[in-house]
């Protein structure tokens, strides 16, 4: 039996709790939403395909004085989990990405978040739920081993950390709202 200090994981993927707190979480929507939503890209290929990914994004100004303590809540939760779980090296994580699956049937289909045609190495890939999970149905983050998924948590303000070359999905929103924080940490190629 293992001892995991308030840091939980299941196979690949972690999740710490209360990365941010009820009110946080709705500060975080009310700043996301301000922002200029626009319809979300395949990762790497800045291109639009509603047969692969439906939703809408809008991403967060890491120089905003406004929202850097959103970007250092993260960074402890991330440090503290890779610590604990893969001690990857990191460098940075690119700006945060705020999405919403609002439209009946929005989701993200099968997919990985690393890729190859940047100067950049996305090595964990991490989602906050922002939404109270009683306000809308579907949309849940799937990971997947060995072809068989594996959902993740739903809790508000909950943190779900992997690697960035696992699989995974967001399945189709059926009811309901759904916004989360995105974010991918990157450094140096694996040896």
């Amino acid at each position: 039996m293992s001892w995991y200090l308030d840091i939980k994981t299941r196979e690949s993927w972690a999740y710490a709790p209360n990365c941010f707190t009820p009110e946080e979480c709705d500060l975080i929507i009310e700043l996301g939403s301000k922002l200029k939503l626009k319809e979300g890209e395949i990762t790497g290929d800045k291109l639009i395909n509603s047969e692969i990914r439906q939703s809408k994004v809008a991403f967060f100004n890491p120089e905003d004085k406004s929202t850097e303590w959103i970007f250092r809540r993260v960074t402890d939760f991330i440090g503290s989990i890779n610590k604990q779980f893969w001690n990857f090296d990191l460098q940075y994580i690119e700006t945060l990405q705020f999405t919403t699956y609002k439209d009946s049937n929005d989701f993200y289909g099968k997919h990985t978040d690393q890729y190859f045609a940047s100067p950049h190495y996305r090595k964990i890939s991490f989602s906050v739920q922002l939404s109270d999970p009683n306000n809308y149905e579907g949309a849940d983050l799937l990971m997947y081993f060995l072809d068989k998924p594996s959902p993740t948590r739903r809790d508000r303000g909950d943190i779900v950390l992997f690697p960035s070359f696992v699989l995974h999905e967001v399945t189709p929103l059926t009811k309901g709202e759904r916004y989360s924080l995105v974010g991918w940490v990157c450094g140096p190629p694996f040896r």
